[in-house]
């Protein structure tokens, strides 16, 4: 638990020392193919359009409001190239400016809501696992009830057949 903290705290530092500093936050994301995306954290600051190619004649893909946060993997010719739910769209860079808005509350519930997670999923592993110990016990205690009885009955067999001699 201890480590778990110590890292919250370090992150917590670290995007306070971004807020303060003004900074653009870096992110990180994950894709379906396993790689790994990186970027920085922007917001519109205006409502615009993320559209197919840098070009302002392109197919318009998805229509941003006034500060929506976005990941910015590229940028080229005035033209910054976002990924937003899972597809590249690309934004005029002038709409866009570096993200200072961390809802540092949300990120504090995220940050419980996981920890309270954790917590119940190693107590469910814990009782599994002695849920699983307990029903290896009770199987060997079948095993050599039957083995006894098994004896018993062998035992048994042998004693009628002295007996009938």
């Amino acid at each position: 638990m201890g480590i778990r903290k110590t890292g919250f705290g370090i992150l917590a530092a670290f995007v306070c020392l971004m807020l303060c500093v003004g900074l653009p936050l870096p992110a990180i994301r994950a894709q379906e193919d396993g790689s790994i995306l990186q970027g920085e954290l922007m917001m519109t600051t205006v409502q615009t359009e993320g559209r197919e190619k840098p070009e302002a004649e392109a197919a318009v893909l998805v229509e941003f409001a006034a500060g929506s946060q976005v990941m910015v993997i590229g940028q080229s010719d005035g033209w910054y190239e976002v990924f937003y739910q899972g597809k590249t769209v690309y934004v005029e860079a002038f709409v866009l400016a570096a993200s200072d808005a961390v809802d540092m509350q949300a990120l504090e519930e995220e940050m419980q809501k996981t920890a309270e997670q954790d917590t119940a999923f190693i107590e469910s592993l814990e009782m599994q696992r002695k849920a699983l110990s307990r029903s290896r016990v009770w199987q060997i205690v079948i095993v050599v009830l039957i083995a006894a009885i098994f004896a018993v009955g062998v035992i048994s067999a042998v004693k009628k057949t002295k007996e009938a001699r």
